[in-house]
């Protein structure tokens, strides 16, 4: 299998990302789309020979064809486990998994089977991400609380989000990006708590999450409100306050880091260009260096995921 970047696509769920954000990515790299799975009409589809289930896809597709899998997170583990023991690399959408069993499990059968497996966090792979870990690593020593926002208007009808799953809420669907950046950063997840889940029908709830983990004060607060906010915020020890935003978005875009530092504000924009296209471009080489230490990361954030959900379920039970 070739060590450079994937030349063979096989995207497996064909939603409004997909067709909006990751074959356009793919495309844009010119990389090629030898196959698309899914259950709707092929002639509603962009192109690609079309299979009705992976196994279909799995049997005649080349060998080297890379497996994107973009469905809800409940079929992930499935799907990659099909994927994997047919000797396929694949890149899973976030969360990867509901479980750190299902991780473990995923981990230990593509060692075996020596596949790369990837998850899909986009904003990795921004200019304004590297620059928020340069302010990280700069001033770890001064930083006293970290704030992750991430609100949106609504969510999409006739998804996923709309089931009643722990599995297919915010807590999963957006908490996985706030969660996994403390993992990002090596902070410990163990002292996070559900601190409140707030709604009003299914699809306007918001969720907040805190603790103290290695002596910083973390505020995540993410779901659906009356505004759209995207914004990562580092406090310091002498009242210095950075803020990064939007920060969870793969997009190009403009971006922005604010320094408010006693009272006076230094704003800075960035051009960000498509994520997507970066962390696609990734060459196979690159991913297979550090897979075991992204794997111990994804098992921490889905051990904590699961943890939160425990409670999660407590407080809609008692909203009911």
């Amino acid at each position: 299998m070739s060590v450079g970047t994937w030349q063979s696509c096989c995207v497996v769920g064909v939603g409004a990302h997909a067709r909006n954000k990751l074959i356009p990515a793919l495309l844009a790299n010119g990389q090629q789309i030898v196959g698309l799975v899914s259950s709707q009409s092929p002639e509603s589809l962009p192109g690609g020979p079309v299979f009705g289930s992976i196994d279909a896809a799995l049997q005649g597709l080349p060998a080297d064809t890379v497996f994107i899998i973009a469905t809800p997170p409940s079929l992930h583990f499935e799907q990659v486990q099909r994927a994997i023991k047919a000797g396929r690399d694949v890149i899973v959408e976030k969360p990867a998994f509901v479980s750190a069993r299902e991780t473990r499990e995923i981990a230990a059968l593509a060692k075996d089977q020596g596949v790369v497996v990837v998850e899909g966090f986009m904003h990795r792979y921004t200019l304004l991400y590297r620059r928020f870990l340069d302010y990280w690593n700069a001033h770890r020593q001064r930083i006293m609380a970290l704030e992750a926002v991430f609100l949106i208007p609504g969510v999409p009808p006739g998804t996923f989000r709309q089931e009643s799953s722990v599995a297919s809420s915010c807590l999963y669907d957006m908490g996985c990006y706030a969660i996994s950046l403390l993992a990002d950063v090596r902070l410990p997840l163990q002292g996070l708590q559900l601190l409140q889940v707030s709604q009003s029908g299914q699809a306007h709830e918001e969720v907040h999450i805190g603790g103290v983990l290695d002596g910083v004060e973390i505020s995540i607060r993410i779901g659906v409100a009356p505004s759209y906010q995207n914004l990562v915020a580092l406090r310091t020890r002498d009242d210095e306050t950075a803020r990064f935003g939007p920060f969870f978005y793969g997009r190009p875009g403009e971006k922005w880091i604010t320094l408010d530092s006693r009272g006076t504000m230094e704003k800075e924009l960035l051009e960000d260009g498509d994520a997507f296209q970066t962390m696609f471009a990734v060459p196979r080489s690159q991913w297979l260096v550090d897979q075991a230490a992204r794997f111990a990361q994804m098992t921490a954030v889905a051990a904590c995921l699961e943890g939160l959900g425990r409670d999660w379920l407590t407080a809609k039970r008692h909203q009911q």
